[in-house]
């Protein structure tokens, strides 16, 4: 009968140990590690968002600079037609001049530079007043 008395209280301080851990060990640990899942999920969802605005913004930039280097290619062949028809050489087709990449890349060049210096040149007017 002590055995069976033994077992009921193995079983009853078993049950105890099992709450104990189950609502103040486990419990805690489970919402701290839930919280960490839903924050690094939201992480990554903000960084994926902040991602697509990242390559919208460039793509939005390298639009400009291609209109911005259109205007420059298209003053370039025109000056280019002016400068040709002063000298009297007669141009046969209507085709656009083409410009080879190094053109291409200097015309980039100055023209970024040319932003650099009215940029500073604002900074330098409005930084004086």
């Amino acid at each position: 009968m002590i055995v069976n008395a033994l077992l009921l209280v193995q079983m009853v301080h078993f049950l105890i140990a099992y709450l104990l851990l189950k609502y103040i060990v486990l419990r805690p640990a489970l919402t701290l590690l839930k919280k960490r899942d839903r924050e690094a999920f939201l992480m990554r969802s903000n960084i994926a968002l902040l991602q697509e605005e990242v390559a919208r913004r460039n793509a939005m930039i390298e639009a400009q600079w291609k209109r911005h280097c259109g205007v420059l290619y298209s003053r370039y062949v025109s000056t280019e037609k002016h400068r040709i028809s002063d000298l009297g050489v007669t141009v046969l087709s209507s085709s656009v001049i083409r410009l080879d990449e190094a053109v291409a890349r200097n015309l980039e060049e100055a023209f970024a530079n040319s932003l650099i210096r009215e940029i500073l040149f604002q900074e330098k007017i409005h930084g004086n007043s």
